[in-house]
């Protein structure tokens, strides 16, 4: 999880590197970084039910929030 929180700091903060060829901003991609981060907890948890473990998802967003804060996202 944390390797996860970091590969997403790392694509943040390069960014502006590779922006010329993509139009995405990175207000833009950390909304897709999230999107795909609920959408996969929703569905193990849908799958899991009353074994769902919520944990290392808290940890991964934690760790997303306090990399984030690091990073300049405007």
């Amino acid at each position: 999880m944390d390797a996860v929180s970091k590969l997403i700091t790392m694509l943040l903060r390069y960014h502006d590197e590779w922006a010329r060829s993509t139009t995405m901003t990175k207000m833009a991609m950390v909304n897709k970084f999230l999107a795909c981060i609920v959408k996969y907890m929703h569905s193990t948890h849908a799958e899991r039910q009353t074994a769902f473990n919520q944990k290392p998802f808290h940890r991964m967003l934690l760790r997303l929030l306090l990399d984030l804060t690091e990073v300049r996202i405007s």
